[in-house]
């Protein structure tokens, strides 16, 4: 993500991300700990534009759960080492 602050206002680019119940406690720039309501709980900051980025929308499209993507990206390369190494 990208954040734009100026004279045209404050601008979020969300590139292509996905939601976490996590973010409000880890994008400070966000959600300042200054912004909070009633229940305590994280508020973000007023943006003026934001740009969505929805390329992968379609329902078409299945992605592997996050706690998934690490095992599916490290063992082609794992098997690949292992092969070029001659085990």
């Amino acid at each position: 993500m990208i954040l734009f602050t100026g004279y045209m206002g404050t601008i979020l680019h969300t590139g292509d991300f996905r939601y976490s119940k996590k973010m409000p406690h880890e994008l400070k720039a966000l959600y300042p700990e200054k912004n909070r309501n009633s229940r305590n709980e994280a508020v973000s900051i007023c943006i003026d534009e934001l740009i969505l980025d929805a390329t992968y929308c379609d329902p078409m499209f299945v992605f592997p759960r996050r706690v998934n993507k690490n095992s599916l990206l490290c063992c082609p390369i794992y098997s690949r080492m292992m092969l070029l190494m001659n085990f």
